[in-house]
């Protein structure tokens, strides 16, 4: 196999990570962004936004669970991404799926169940390096 020779696309690859508070408009202008959109809806919330959406919205599973669960949505995303014509990938919202896992992290140390604070924040960490994971490799 010949290796190909690079080019420079129209648009670079951009990487966003929107902050602000709810209702300030972060997920109307991720909806807004070029290409067909893969929406990992953790709030249930996305299909509000759908004829802001220029191009085709994916949606990751119809099943709830899988839209909060780090582990699911990368398994999904690693079966059903290569050969897609996924140009974005939003996850929305990051808080729904990071939060519950503070919270619990929280309620182990003050019940006693975890004695090392930072320990229990591994369980979050992980969650947020395998959502990095799934979602840089595409290239999206």
């Amino acid at each position: 196999m010949a290796f190909k020779k690079m080019s420079k696309p129209k648009y670079p690859p951009r990487h966003w990570s929107i902050v602000g508070y709810a209702g300030s408009g972060k997920s109307t202008f991720a909806a807004q962004m070029a290409g067909s959109k893969l929406v990992i809806d953790s709030d249930h919330r996305f299909t509000e936004l759908l004829d802001q959406c220029p191009d085709e919205v994916y949606q990751l599973s119809d099943k709830a669970s899988d839209n909060s669960d780090p582990d699911r949505i990368a398994q999904l995303m690693y079966a059903n991404m290569p050969g897609s014509d996924i140009k974005t990938i939003i996850i929305d919202s990051l808080t729904a799926i990071i939060t519950p896992l503070t919270i619990k992290a929280m309620i182990d140390k003050d019940k006693g169940r975890n004695k090392n604070l930072m320990n229990g924040f591994k369980e979050k960490a992980l969650a947020m390096r395998q959502l990095i994971d799934a979602v840089m490799r595409w290239g999206t």
